[in-house]
């Protein structure tokens, strides 16, 4: 498993029982340093679940417990930024399969404003039943931080609407009021700092890329982030790699043009782009190459791949054949594209295609005959490649991104 290492990933789940908080985290972790709004009209989006998860002998206890007045609880639950071993799909003996290990957090947001009780879950890897969230916030009503008495609060809200309407008639049985509010910023703060504490303690482990800037930091958002990973996992399922060789190609369509936020210079336009895969293998049995694939945003780029020493560039001399490297679009009817006359292997429809495209191009742009007189390596493509790793290789951002 890349950047791991395997003692951390151990099937042997007592180690929650022993979780301590290290006395070195000894300040209080952060609730929102900025009021959350309660969603009253998200109420129509919420289904109420008729079911009583409190026993007879639970509902008498805590109702006589006093009860705080505008005492609010948040309840998330929320995957931590490290990895563990997940509990099932790897035999004994074998290597342990990674997951990143849910906790439920009770944070007190009024008026204490940190973390009251937490959980990590057992089995990790699996979202915990209400029934479960429940358990623990009665735990926390019983056994409250030092010096403060037991009580119910006024409130419970959650970021999750599921749980509202699973929870919100058993809340309700003890006079406690469930429903949706925002997740407060300070969450961000609290499971950072108990992944670190685990990572203190040899309970996890974090990848070598984990804590890195993941594709949001480049200005996409979430909903993009999640299509992009859809299609890559589509792409994965397909493994065209078994059937294509890495010269051969797919031509895409695109129908829209995206423009990074962070690099208003920087856009794909609308037309055809081109894939060709990466680690074909003739004996599909052999899974030990590495996997991916290569996305070229023109057919000149895709046909000016790395060159090797002595290699020249196709000069395409079929006119038919020429697109613009801008636009991709073949001349008109008795026209001809314009070769660039340092390279000679990139076509446009004008200058003015000819100047968009330079800012891109001119790292691409080599004269032929210096090329055969420096007898090296130059790139003669800009593209982007997608190689499929682990999971443990993907940023924690990223997969938050997914998540949500």
């Amino acid at each position: 498993m890349a950047h791991l290492e395997n003692e951390y990933l151990t099937k042997k789940y007592q180690k929650w029982d022993h979780f301590k908080d290290d006395e070195e985290d000894g300040t209080a972790l952060p609730a929102s340093a900025k009021p959350t709004q309660y969603d009253h009209a998200g109420d129509a989006d919420i289904t109420i679940v008729d079911q009583m998860l409190l026993t007879p002998a639970q509902l008498q206890k805590y109702k006589r417990m006093d009860q705080t007045k505008s005492e609010i609880w948040q309840i998330v639950v929320r995957k931590l930024r490290v990895w563990s071993a997940s509990s099932e799909g790897a035999a004994e003996g074998d290597e342990a399969i990674p997951c990143r290990p849910y906790a439920i957090l009770v944070n007190n947001i009024y008026p204490l404003g940190q973390v009251v009780s937490k959980k990590i879950c057992d089995p990790p890897q699996i979202f915990p039943s209400a029934h479960e969230i429940l358990a623990l916030s009665l735990d926390a009503m019983a056994d409250p931080p030092s010096s403060i008495p037991q009580h119910r609060p006024d409130k419970i809200v959650f970021a999750d609407k599921k749980l509202v309407g699973e929870l919100r008639v058993s809340y309700a049985a003890l006079g406690i009021e469930c429903t949706y509010l925002t997740e407060s910023e300070g969450i961000d703060a609290c499971i950072s700092e108990l992944s670190g504490h685990l990572v203190r303690k040899d309970m996890a482990s974090i990848g070598a890329v984990s804590e890195k800037p993941g594709l949001l930091s480049l200005g996409l958002t979430n909903d993009q982030v999640v299509e992009f990973y859809e299609a890559c996992a589509k792409y994965a399922e397909l493994q065209p790699w078994r059937r294509l060789v890495e010269r051969q190609a797919i031509q895409i369509d695109a129908t829209t043009s995206l423009a990074l936020n962070s690099k208003p210079q920087s856009s794909v336009q609308g037309g055809s782009v081109y894939v060709s895969v990466l680690g074909h293998v003739d004996d599909p049995s052999t899974e030990d190459s590495l996997k991916g694939l290569a996305l070229f945003f023109t057919r000149t780029d895709l046909q000016r791949r790395v060159l090797p020493p002595g290699q020249k560039l196709a000069l395409l001399e079929d006119a038919k054949l020429r697109r613009c490297a801008t636009c991709d679009k073949k001349a008109g009817v008795d026209k001809e594209l314009k070769r660039c006359t340092r390279c000679q292997c990139v076509f446009y429809c004008d200058a003015q295609c000819q100047r968009n495209h330079w800012k891109d191009h001119k790292i691409n742009c080599v004269d032929p005959s210096k090329q055969a007189e420096q007898k090296a390596q130059v790139w003669g493509a800009r593209e982007l490649s997608v190689f499929y790793g682990n999971i443990t290789a993907v940023p924690f951002d990223d997969l938050d991104a997914i998540d949500k």
